[in-house]
């Protein structure tokens, strides 16, 4: 089926960008963050449907859930209690390398925030990867809004630097052009 594909397609991706295989999400993980009524996701394809890449987040109250289960309590960054019921945590950010540019980024993330905005949240939380400089992107791109923690060390991202942020979804957001699938209510991404 087409949403199969999809989640193939993905895990194609993440193959080809994370250094282990172990870091390669299984297929249920990948569907249930597209397809989860409650989560947000914004995916982007080519004219012959590939998966060219994505932005996809959950509530931030079920990553954290799930978190602690590894030993890991978002809260513990939220030092000035930000989130709230309205917040979303960053799952994955994933970009094709064959097309990875900051134009696609932009416009993944101005449809992102826009499926947001439709679902009812208003912030987002998220570690950015330093190495790439989408933390440095994200904040001069929210400059003002942003609250950013420390650096840590990550054992995700090829144990890549994270800064973990904390982002107000503007009040403002253009419309974004171009070919997006969404799959923030739980339907059929792009048709399938």
């Amino acid at each position: 089926s087409e949403r199969e594909k999809l989640v193939d397609q993905i895990r194609g991706v993440q193959q080809l960008v994370y250094q282990s295989v172990d870091d390669v999400w299984d297929p249920a993980d990948v569907e249930e963050v597209l397809f989860s009524r409650k989560n947000v996701a914004v995916v982007d394809r080519d004219a012959e449907g590939n998966f060219r890449g994505y932005i996809a987040a959950t509530p931030f109250a079920t990553a954290n859930k799930r978190e602690k289960k590894d030993g890991l309590d978002l809260r513990s960054y939220d030092l000035r209690g930000h989130s709230t019921k309205k917040t979303l945590y960053i799952e994955e950010i994933l970009i094709n390398p064959r097309q990875e540019d900051r134009r696609l980024f932009m416009k993944l993330w101005r449809d992102f925030v826009k499926a947001a905005k439709d679902k009812g949240y208003d912030s987002v939380f998220m570690h950015a990867r330093m190495e790439n400089g989408l933390s440095d992107i994200i904040e001069k791109r929210f400059a003002g809004s942003v609250i950013a923690f420390a650096a840590e060390e990550n054992s995700g991202y090829k144990g890549e630097k994270t800064k973990p942020l904390f982002i107000p979804l503007p009040k403002d957001q253009p419309e974004a052009a171009g070919r997006v699938d969404r799959a923030a209510s739980g339907e059929d991404v792009g048709g399938i």
